[in-house]
């Protein structure tokens, strides 16, 4: 992953300001198709909160994407809302582009702890 900064770690971690990125969680493709819109994949990543010392969740969207408008709405709105059943919004940043790769913006939230699913299943059920 580019778009990170790597200064003063040998270029062996990934980093988006204080959040290291551990795990690249998945890349998904947008379903919808719109003539005339600029949609691309986003990326989940599990990470590292170093100020907060705390496991984050970071998705990045591309600035170009036609989506992110509605997307950082989303974030504000979900921001407002204080239930404990949800993952807080913590975050959002601008992630400059570099070595060819686009400019981003990462939305981090709470990291949710558990199991996969497809795990779970396969081990007898619920």
């Amino acid at each position: 992953m580019n778009n990170t900064n790597n200064a003063g770690n040998g270029g062996g971690e990934h980093r988006i300001d204080r959040y290291v990125l551990h795990e690249h969680m998945s890349l998904h493709s947008p379903t919808e198709q719109f003539d005339g819109y600029r949609q691309f994949p986003t990326e989940l990543w599990r990470g590292h909160d170093d100020v907060l010392d705390r496991a984050v969740s970071i998705r990045l969207i591309r600035k170009d994407d036609s989506r992110l408008n509605r997307v950082l709405g989303a974030a504000r709105a979900a921001a407002l809302v204080d239930d404990r059943r949800l993952l807080r919004i913590l975050d959002v940043m601008d992630v400059p582009g570099s070595d060819g790769e686009p400019a981003r913006t990462a939305i981090v939230s709470e990291w949710a702890h558990g199991q996969h699913l497809a795990d779970r299943l396969s081990g007898g059920g619920l």
